[in-house]
């Protein structure tokens, strides 16, 4: 699909692209395969698409035999995707993802009496973080996701001391993410003004994440995440020290191996961890 293409089928619905809905449509179809190969997409695989567009990743997925809920809030483009894309396997939900219940999507993909899903998607980059926390939530969960995201996101996803951040923390508690490639801006129209990447996120059981947060509940690590990086260039003695005495900051930095000097963006997951048991008990 090139440029004229696009603006051909916009222009039928007398459609623009929207920034604030992140609306840049994927051109290149070896970023397209490239997606469809990471994900490992097969026969009979149950897939999200969230944000279809005008279905280029669509297309590419039901060719390999799958069966796709594609998830589109603009319903002109929903529209479109009916139209253009006629498959028995394709089904099409319009809504916004962050708000859909776990319910809409395990009946639109036929989960809700079983069985494994993963998700693929060229993500709106503006509903990226929202959206990455609500797809490690879901439940039933997804077996894996590639995504399109920014670069910059998909770096701090990826990211090691001394580059961590919250968004690195609470994937890297649910899974493995690695980058697949990145994406030039002229793979896209319009052109975005940042590099893009492919994201793949193996998915762990809900049971091993619950035995590596050591008996807290995810909401409680998450809560102190937050705090330590509400002021990120603080060290931690002070920027917990809004919610925890001197006293008990002291006792548990100790206890965790942890500096009271020490800055968030330094302490891997398994610190966050010691540090948040600690502080909790």
């Amino acid at each position: 699909m090139n440029v004229t293409e696009i603006k051909q089928r916009l222009e039928r619905l007398g459609l623009r692209p929207t920034r604030d809905r992140g609306q840049n449509f994927l051109l290149d179809e070896n970023v397209v395969g490239d997606i469809v190969e990471a994900s490992g997409v097969g026969e009979g695989d149950r897939i999200l698409e969230i944000g279809p567009g005008l279905g280029m990743l669509t297309e590419a997925l039901l060719s390999r035999g799958s069966r796709v809920l594609a998830v589109e809030l603009d319903r002109a483009l929903a529209g479109l995707l009916v139209e253009e894309v006629a498959s028995d396997r394709l089904k099409l939900l319009v809504g916004d993802f962050l708000t859909l219940t776990d319910r809409d999507l395990a009946a639109g993909l036929g989960t809700d009496t079983g069985g494994n899903f993963k998700v693929v998607a060229n993500l709106p980059y503006s509903i990226t973080s929202g959206a990455l926390t609500r797809l490690l939530s879901m439940s039933p969960r997804p077996s894996g996701l590639t995504l399109m995201v920014q670069r910059e996101v998909a770096e701090r996803i990826c990211a090691r001391p001394p580059k961590v951040g919250i968004l690195t923390v609470l994937v890297g508690l649910h899974g493995e993410p690695r980058i697949v490639r990145t994406v030039s801006p002229g793979s896209f129209w319009p052109q975005p003004k940042v590099e893009s990447a492919v994201l793949q996120i193996y998915l762990r059981p809900t049971e091993d994440v619950k035995r590596r947060l050591s008996g807290l509940a995810e909401e409680q690590l998450m809560g102190i995440v937050r705090l330590g990086f509400s002021s990120r260039r603080k060290q931690l003695k002070n920027t917990l020290a809004s919610r925890f005495t001197t006293e008990r900051l002291s006792t548990s930095l100790s206890e965790s191996g942890i500096s009271p000097s020490e800055r968030p963006e330094r302490l891997t997951l398994d610190m966050w961890i010691r540090l948040a048991v600690a502080l909790t008990r």
